[in-house]
């Protein structure tokens, strides 16, 4: 629920303070989004007390009402990187700081670490940033490549006591060559699920002796991804363009950017499209793109 942090009675403030999660959108959910609401919940679920700072609302914020995580709009944590909104955004986030006087800052993504990082050095809070892919990695343009590195350099060289996870062995090993972080700042914490339970698949029936096999069914896959560059749906449509064959596939995540091209290119890839999992007749769906967008039903 949206709360004033400033109020007396906004957090509760037990000895050492809340753990304060800052992250920049709230009108999408990725897996940024995701780790920080697990994160988040468990916490509250043994009796810690949260907050989550971040800069607009929408499914990301219902999901936490969802929850009961409390969460605060800061206007400055806009995801763009702007130095007179990022400013603002450190002021915001600093004003709040001094109010709930946290144990920890959790900061996530790029723009959310430059501001989360400098609040917590100007309050002398300890401070981790969790990267979620760097943004100096290959394939991002050079321009922007340089500008978010010589950023890195200086925010994980705060005096503060921080640490900086990486959640995979690609992001840790760029973050050693590079130089990026000192290396006893850096983690490796793989990203992880709650317990959901271990559903057992159906035994496939055997057709009574006498009678025709059944017929197998066309493979289906799955990817998760936002519809975004770095994703890269295109390299995966253009791949199965090239196997023979029927087959589904499943693409789950809520629009983006490039929504509208991945659409287009499996039209002109020849492929048919849908809507949702189970439309079609059985010719139909011999090689079937399935567009279900945000999915709050998977782990």
């Amino acid at each position: 629920m949206p709360i004033d942090p400033l109020s007396p009675t906004a957090v509760r403030v037990d000895e050492g303070g809340p753990v304060v999660f800052v992250i920049t959108r709230g009108d999408s959910v990725g897996g940024a989004q995701i780790h920080v609401r697990d994160l988040a919940s468990r916490l509250r679920a043994e009796g810690e007390a949260v907050l989550v700072l971040l800069g607009s609302s929408g499914p990301f914020t219902d999901d936490l009402d969802q929850r009961d995580v409390p969460w605060r709009i800061c206007p400055g944590l806009a995801r763009s990187i702007n130095p007179v909104r990022d400013i603002r955004a450190v002021r915001e986030v600093h004003r709040i700081l001094l109010r709930v006087r946290p144990r920890l800052v959790s900061t996530h993504t790029a723009k959310a670490g430059l501001v989360g990082r400098l609040a917590a050095c100007w309050t002398s809070t300890p401070v981790v940033f969790t990267a979620h892919g760097w943004q100096f990695t290959p394939g991002i343009p050079p321009a922007q490549r340089l500008f978010v590195y010589g950023l890195e350099l200086f925010l994980s060289r705060l005096p503060v006591p921080q640490r900086v996870i990486t959640v995979s062995q690609f992001d840790q090993r760029l973050a050693r060559r590079s130089a990026a972080v000192p290396p006893g700042r850096l983690r490796l914490v793989y990203n992880g699920l709650p317990g959901t339970g271990v559903v057992d698949r159906p035994a496939r029936r055997e057709p009574p002796s006498g009678e025709a096999p059944i017929p197998a069914r066309s493979p289906r896959l799955i990817m998760i991804a936002r519809f975004q560059a770095q994703k890269d749906h295109e390299t995966l449509l253009r791949a199965l363009a090239e196997i023979p064959g029927s087959w589904e596939l499943f693409l789950v995540g809520e629009e983006g950017p490039l929504s509208k091209r991945v659409q287009e290119l499996a039209i002109e890839l020849g492929f048919g499209r849908r809507w949702n999992a189970e439309a079609g007749t059985a010719a139909e769906k011999r090689r079937v793109v399935a567009f279900l967008g945000h999915r709050g039903d998977i782990a």
